[in-house]
């Protein structure tokens, strides 16, 4: 504790003498700092690719005689995509974390603060939800990825492809369990379990090639099919492997976690399945590539059932950020079946290949769920909760 207390003392004063150095020199020259989260993938991946087409685009406005130092955290979870946006930004190390902190911390510090929304100062109560995991300007579908692969990695990429005979785009299944980050005390109502994604992964693989992916996870997927691999613990399973193969994907099928963020950064569509309130209240709002999802039911101590749409949405999904939000409300938390993700599955990859038939009792279940989650001045969007399971679930509509 003394320790801590000492570097924190002395890390304040060598701040001061920062603070002074930029007031100082900002008339020449305009030093901002920001933190590059290379610790999570999902923190360094598709928000940096929007924030730097923000700039292309000139709705960040540019400004002369700037010049932004990016600071990383000490872990960095894909060396790979670090080198690629290295490329792009000025990256340093983490030591220099302290300075960003305290810019953050005090308003005389925003002005030298690199104009990217960082999640930390937003929220999830609408309509202060425009931080960078939001593309709340629209630019992905309008602009291609900042990473490139050089000539050497799209050799090393497609030797997975030629290894397991993979001919088209192949699906990608994720699913986050308890191996990430190695603690589930405070965000198990994020989790899933791979197994309920099983029935699914052996439909489409009669017609398609299927991926389980992630870096970690508790358990294999055994499935014995020669369409399907477990990527996760499979020999080929490598950094830049994880980028490459998500490039070259069908779409992706997620529970929500950061591993998403990759799929956006490479514009492939996304569906959500055990998806919680933090998950798919907001992101679909405002990216095109969120096309399906269908969420965990919440079940209600108090009112010993399962409770409605609207009865969810007056909760709010910033009040349900984390397992003690759950248990301080009496709630618990109904994952999706094997057969409502087999569904909602089916349903995309019909979507996809223009052999969705749309009928007008789904279109009139999909106005309803939307008229019942909605708030005002709700960006348009695009994104449908799955119809099969709004027809077997029509109850919740009230």
């Amino acid at each position: 504790m003394i320790k801590r207390l000492l570097l924190s003392a002395i890390a304040e004063i060598i701040f001061i003498f920062i603070i002074i150095f930029l007031y100082l020199i900002k008339k020449i020259i305009l030093v901002r700092f920001g933190e590059l989260e290379t610790r999570n993938i999902g923190h360094y991946s598709c928000c940096i690719d929007t924030y730097l087409h923000e700039k292309d685009l000139g709705i960040i406005p540019k400004k002369s005689r700037t010049y932004d130092i990016w600071i990383k955290n000490k872990t960095v979870a894909n060396n790979v995509l670090l080198i690629k946006w290295k490329k792009h930004l000025n990256v340093y190390p983490h030591h220099f974390q302290f300075i960003w902190k305290y810019l953050n911390k005090y308003n005389f510090g925003k002005e030298f603060l690199i104009p990217f929304r960082h999640w930390r100062n937003y929220s999830d109560k609408w309509p202060n939800v425009g931080n960078a995991y939001r593309d709340v300007n629209n630019v992905l579908k309008r602009t291609n990825p900042h990473i490139n692969f050089t000539s050497e990695e799209v050799d090393t990429g497609e030797r997975f492809f030629i290894d397991n005979n993979i001919r088209k785009k192949p699906i990608l299944f994720f699913a986050r369990d308890t191996a990430y980050r190695n603690d589930a005390s405070t965000s198990s109502f994020r989790v899933s379990s791979i197994e309920d994604q099983k029935k699914a992964v052996e439909a489409m693989c009669e017609n398609n090639y299927c991926i389980r992916v992630g870096s970690l996870a508790n358990e294999k997927l055994k499935i014995n099919n020669k369409n399907f691999i477990d990527y996760t613990f499979s020999k080929y399973r490598n950094e830049l492997n994880d980028l490459y193969i998500m490039s070259k994907c069908k779409f992706l099928v997620s529970t929500g976690s950061g591993f998403d963020q990759l799929a956006l950064l490479f514009r492939k569509p996304i569906v959500y399945v055990n998806a919680t309130e933090t998950e798919y209240r907001i992101n679909p709002l405002f990216n095109d590539l969120f096309k399906l999802f269908i969420p965990k039911k919440i079940f209600s101590k108090k009112k010993n059932r399962i409770l409605t749409f609207s009865e969810v949405f007056k909760i709010g999904c910033e009040n349900l950020q984390n397992d003690y939000d759950y248990k301080k409300l009496e709630l618990s938390l109904i994952d999706n079946t094997p057969e409502e993700i087999l569904d909602v599955v089916v349903e995309m990859e019909q979507r996809l290949t223009d052999k969705w038939i749309n009928n007008t009792k789904d279109e009139e279940l999909q106005k309803k769920y939307w008229e019942i989650n909605s708030f005002e001045d709700m960006p348009k969007f695009k994104c449908k909760i799955g119809s099969k399971f709004l027809r077997d679930n029509t109850k919740l509509l009230v």
